[in-house]
């Protein structure tokens, strides 16, 4: 199926793409969760000033970043790694699209579990390995090893339609900026 080298290059691939995730996750769940949580309970209109602007930070510092390793991936791998590792580039580049829509999401989620609203993260989780589940397998007979690394960096694009019905519903601006 795959060979321990084609897994090694797919895990730093990922690896690398996931480091602006994990910031984004981690200041969400850490500063931004408490935070809408705690203004949540006193003040929504507050609440819904305090998401904006702190999705609209996210995303100035976020996407700029990761439109950078998404267009430049490749150049990463060539200054960190040597010559066996140029396959780690492009699956670097289309991981990092995953890591761009996450940056998206991710303060909607976290926003939707403060207003106590967490079965749409449930549902997204859920769809992403329902999806995980049948598309890798066909994208990997289809194209090779790049079929399921597509497959992964734009597995987010199930959990859209979710978060955005849920902040609807919620009656939180989706696409609003201040």
């Amino acid at each position: 199926f795959l060979t321990a080298s084609v897994m090694a290059y797919y895990g730093i691939a990922f690896i690398l793409s996931e480091v602006p995730a994990r910031l984004a996750v981690s200041l969400c769940a850490r500063v931004l969760y408490p935070a809408l949580s705690r203004i949540y309970r006193s003040d929504k209109n507050k609440f819904i000033h305090v998401y904006i602007r702190a999705r609209r930070w996210l995303n100035l510092v976020g996407q700029p970043l990761t439109g950078l390793l998404i267009a430049n991936g490749d150049t990463v791998v060539r200054l960190l790694y040597d010559s066996r590792y140029q396959m780690v580039g492009p699956m670097f580049q289309v991981l990092s699209i995953r890591t761009a829509m996450g940056i998206l999401l991710v303060p909607g989620s976290y926003a939707l579990m403060a207003m106590g609203q967490p079965k749409y993260g449930t549902i997204a989780t859920s769809l992403k390995t329902v999806a995980l589940f049948l598309l890798i397998p066909l994208a990997f007979r289809a194209v090779g090893i790049m079929g399921p690394v597509w497959v992964m960096g734009l597995l987010e694009i199930v959990t859209f339609p979710v978060i955005v019905t849920g902040l609807w519903r919620a009656h939180v601006p989706v696409l609003k900026q201040d």
